[in-house]
């Protein structure tokens, strides 16, 4: 996975937008695995995604240092 290419600050809009969009897309993909509607066949991919989101949410949750 790649880096970020630009650093979001903790407790600021864009930070609590895309936590907000990331957890709801967390949310959406394990509704999905506990679903029945789905072939076993697509399991390992939502399984992929759920791992992705969760990296980027860890990333973007990290303390940084503040640049000046």
């Amino acid at each position: 996975m790649s880096t970020l290419r630009h650093k979001i600050r903790r407790g600021t809009p864009e930070h609590d937008a895309l936590v907000s969009y990331i957890e709801g897309r967390l949310h959406s993909h394990r509704t999905q695995l506990e679903s029945d509607a789905h072939p076993v066949e697509k399991v390992p991919g939502i399984r992929a995604r759920i791992a992705e989101l969760k990296t980027l949410l860890q990333t973007i949750n990290e303390d940084t240092p503040d640049e000046h």
